[in-house]
């Protein structure tokens, strides 16, 4: 009896451990992460979504960039310090079933609909430029 018992709890041991991999496996393979490399000549984000639309660049002064490519250059180059960079995919809102046809159409040939979008941010990392290098660019930021 305890032999069969010490089988049955080892095969749903396999079993689960076996689920889990593959769940693990799904989740890591849909959602690869973007790289990011260069230094003071120019910054380059890397292996982007299909979904994006663009991605932004934050410094810590304050200085904003927005690229439809995930390539960043500019006439002064980078300082060191610390990055920031958002990707970003645009998102369509539908529209609230109490709006009324004449809301949505507003003047427009009745047959168009209305193009709410919001965008939203995919992926976000911060990243160091030292010495004119890009180092340690996996701090993750969490949204």
């Amino acid at each position: 009896m305890a032999i069969v018992f010490h089988y049955l709890v080892n095969s749903a041991f396999r079993a689960f451990t076996g689920v889990l991999l593959v769940v693990s496996l799904l989740f890591s393979s849909s959602s690869i992460a973007a790289t990011v490399s260069g230094g003071s000549d120019g910054i380059t984000v890397l292996q982007l979504p299909e979904s994006y639309s663009s991605v932004q660049l934050n410094s810590d002064d304050g200085t904003q960039l927005n690229s439809e490519n995930g390539i960043f250059e500019t006439a002064e180059g980078f300082d060191d310090g610390y990055y920031t960079y958002k990707i970003l995919s645009e998102v369509a809102v539908k529209p609230s079933s109490r709006m009324n046809a004449q809301t949505l159409n507003n003047g427009r040939d009745a047959n168009v609909k209305p193009a709410s979008t919001y965008m939203k941010v995919i992926e976000s990392k911060r990243f160091l430029i030292q010495d004119g290098q890009v180092v340690n660019p996996d701090l993750a930021e969490e949204y």
